[in-house]
């Protein structure tokens, strides 16, 4: 990635590459398995995994868009 990495990822300054966000990408994974059920609605699915304690870069919530984004 040119740029910053998408979330789940971090940029890694030492090494100028990109590392899994160990904390971050459970709860993505989760969301994909969430939704895979076919049992949530991009709604429903947002207010779970915001439950859960997934947040953005600037420690705000996620919102439906973002979940549309993955």
């Amino acid at each position: 990635w040119p740029s910053q990495a998408p979330l789940g990822y971090l940029n890694d300054k030492n090494t100028k590459s990109i590392i899994v966000d160990k904390d971050k990408a459970k709860l993505i994974k989760k969301s994909f398995e969430l939704y895979s059920t076919g049992k949530f609605s991009l709604r429903r699915l947002c207010e779970t995994i915001n439950n859960l304690g997934l947040i953005g870069r600037k420690n705000k919530l996620l919102s439906i868009s973002n979940y549309q984004y993955f």
